[in-house]
C-alpha cells in the first residue's frame, strides 16, 4: 500500500521580496516624476489597489495575490499612462473622468476576481479531465476483460488461493 502524502504549505518568506519590490516601484515612480510628473502621479493613483494589497495583505500566498492583482492593475493603468506621456496636458482631463478610474481600478478588481474564481475553474477543469481519464481506463479495462477473460479483472489481494 502506498503511503499517503500530506500537503505541506510553502514556507513563508522573510518578507524581503515585498520590500525590494516596493523600493523598485518607488524608484521607477521617482524617475518618472523627474521626466513626466503627470505620468508618475497617474500611475501612483492607478496602482492604489495594488498598494493597499501590499500594505494589508498577509499569508503564505501573498506574493501570488500581489502578482495577480498588480499585473491586472498595471494592464489597466498602462494605456492611460502612455496617453499621458505623449500629451501631459490631458492629466486633468483624465484625472477627473470617472470612466478612466473605473477602467483602471476595474482591471484590479478583475485581478481580485481571478483570485477567487480561478481555483473554482481549475477544479472544474481537473475534475472533467479526471472523469475523461476514468472513462478511457474503464473502456481499456473492458477491452482487456473481453480479450483475456474475467480472471484478469480479479483483485489478487481478495483472491484466497494466492499466487499460482
Amino acid at each position: 500500500m502506498a503511503a499517503q502524502r500530506r500537503y505541506v504549505a510553502p514556507k513563508k518568506g522573510s518578507g524581503g521580496e515585498g520590500v525590494a519590490m516596493f523600493m523598485l516601484v518607488f524608484m521607477v515612480l521617482l524617475v518618472l516624476a523627474f521626466l513626466r510628473w503627470q505620468v508618475a502621479a497617474f500611475i501612483a493613483g492607478g496602482l492604489l489597489p495594488t498598494f493597499v494589497l501590499a500594505a494589508t495583505g498577509h499569508g503564505v500566498w501573498h506574493s501570488h495575490r500581489m502578482q495577480c492583482v498588480g499585473a491586472m492593475n498595471l494592464a489597466g493603468t498602462i494605456p492611460y499612462a502612455v496617453k499621458l506621456w505623449s500629451s501631459p496636458m490631458m492629466f486633468y482631463t483624465l484625472g477627473t473622468e470617472v470612466v478612466t478610474w473605473m477602467l483602471v481600478w476595474g482591471a484590479a478588481s478583475v485581478g481580485y476576481m481571478l483570485l477567487y474564481v480561478g481555483p473554482f475553474i481549475a477544479s472544474v477543469a481537473v475534475q472533467s479531465l479526471n472523469k475523461e481519464r476514468l472513462r478511457v481506463l474503464t473502456k481499456q479495462r473492458q477491452a482487456l476483460i473481453d480479450e483475456w477473460g474475467a480472471e484478469v479483472a480479479q483483485d489478487p489481494a481478495k483472491d484466497k488461493t494466492g499466487p499460482r
